[in-house]
């Protein structure tokens, strides 16, 4: 801009010109596929983690539950003996 006295006006607009635009342009489109796959794949991870907390969240109330029966019936055998 500064060899043209700061007018955008004059310019010459080149094949070179237009070939780098395009250029530009792809490789942004390019970037912004990739930074999307980056998204999804770590939303999908997150889902995953959020899944397997649930599934040991699950697992966890079951086994105290097991625990407590345990020691329900281990209490009943001590009071009939």
């Amino acid at each position: 801009m500064k060899a043209f006295d700061n007018d955008p006006s004059a310019v010459p607009i080149t094949k070179e010109l237009l070939q780098l635009g395009r250029s530009a342009h792809a490789n942004y489109v390019q970037r912004l596929a990739e930074l999307e796959k980056k998204r999804k794949k770590r939303e999908k991870i997150a889902a995953l983690l959020e899944e397997r907390k649930k599934e040991l969240a699950k697992q966890s109330k079951q086994r105290e539950s097991l625990q407590k029966m345990n020691q329900d019936l281990e209490r009943k055998e001590s009071e009939h003996q």
